[in-house]
């Protein structure tokens, strides 16, 4: 069976999952960025291959082709073109505000004499960045600061998409077919965007738009390329991948009992996983989990609850979250450093920092005059 042409939607409301899934995936990247965080225990990277990256590409992805995918449809090439645009010039702008931000935050932190024993992440940073090839590789995406790098990746995804939206809207069999074969190709022949010899971008864009791309065509053709339809056979499949990425990313944790049971065949094979690919494995993995969310976690009542709403305004407002979470992780570290260094303590800062970025995307909501649209009148057009 062909792909049928996307029709315009009948309404203009958000699946509240993307924007659920979305903000939970952000909480998870501000947890595994802060240093020697419990909190991080508890994220989706240990308990599988892929993590919050996967997520954030795939509806990033999903978002912007729901976004402009049916208007190529209404207002044209040209129109659409200029809304994407428009949208990778923010992204770029905010860069280099929270790339001048971080800096400057980093920089305040040197001058506290009481805090030299709790800056090391950061020693670095002011003295490299003196150096005009930094700055420059930093000004045309060729590198990024620890923590932003999934700007870049995504302000570069976007330029990528004005090239390919109208393939995306009317051959996007072509579409995942070319994606397809650049991702190999990166996996073959090694292949990256141009960087700085000695930092180049963590995230190689070029293996990265598959994930982007396939988070695309699943949202104007869910069916064809992430089916919602529950079988047994699929479930299957999806359970034992998520059960094997399982076990296999709890044996890292105890190299001795790893290296016992893993030939070491099976072991040249797989490692390394790499994560600026991505590696197959971690796609895997994500699809799998996609699959789940997508069949087995259907849009609901849950979407409505307290916390749930919270997550979703923070995935609405992705932009905010992550650039205040990025300027506030230096200073929350150093703080539970400060404290006593104890897990309670990193908790405890990290949970605020949490509680800062939900407050903030609440006030943003209220100021705007926003009100969470309740799931129920969603639950039918979700896909």
């Amino acid at each position: 069976m062909g792909l049928v042409t996307p029709t315009l939607p009948a309404t203009k409301l958000r699946d509240p999952r993307v924007d659920f899934f979305r903000g939970l995936a952000l909480v998870f990247m501000f947890w595994d960025h802060l240093p020697d965080n419990p909190l991080g225990l508890i994220t989706i990277r240990n308990f599988g291959l892929s993590d919050a990256a996967e997520i954030f590409v795939f509806l990033a992805g999903y978002s912007a082709a729901m976004a402009w995918g049916n208007l190529l449809r209404l207002k044209g090439y040209w129109i659409t073109a200029k809304h994407i645009l428009k949208r990778a010039v923010t992204l770029y702008g905010t860069y280099l505000l929270l790339t001048g931000l971080l800096v400057a935050n980093v920089w305040a932190l040197q001058l506290l004499p009481q805090l030299s024993a709790h800056k090391e992440e950061w020693s670095q940073l002011p003295i490299w960045l003196n150096d005009t090839q930094a700055w420059w590789g930093i000004v045309t995406l060729q590198y990024c600061l620890p923590l932003l790098d999934p700007l870049p990746l995504y302000v570069i995804l976007l330029l990528g998409m004005v090239i390919t939206i109208p393939l995306l809207v009317y051959r996007p069999l072509v579409l995942g077919a070319l994606s397809a074969c650049l991702y190999a190709s990166t996996l073959l022949f090694d292949l990256s965007v141009p960087g700085t010899a000695a930092n180049p971008l963590f995230f190689n864009p070029l293996g990265w738009q598959f994930l982007f791309c396939l988070g695309s065509l699943c949202a104007l053709y869910g069916d064809c390329f992430l089916p919602s339809s529950y079988s047994s056979r699929t479930r299957t499949i999806a359970l034992l991948i998520l059960g094997t990425s399982f076990l296999l990313s709890w044996s890292w944790k105890f190299p001795e009992l790893h290296d016992a049971f893993m030939p070491q065949t099976l072991a040249a094979w797989l490692y390394p996983i790499d994560k600026s690919l991505p590696d197959p494995l971690r796609i895997f993995h994500f699809l799998a989990l996609a699959w789940i969310g997508r069949a087995m976690i259907p849009s609901g009542t849950w979407l409505d609850h307290t916390y749930s709403v919270c997550l979703r305004r923070m995935g609405r407002h992705s932009l905010l979250v992550f650039g205040t979470g990025v300027i506030i992780t230096p200073p929350l570290t150093i703080t539970a450093r400060t404290v006593g260094n104890s897990p309670v303590a990193h908790i405890v800062t990290g949970l605020a920092g949490t509680m800062l970025l939900a407050l903030l995307t609440n006030a943003t909501d209220r100021k705007a005059g926003i009100i969470p649209v309740h799931s129920s009148r969603t639950a039918a057009k979700t896909a």
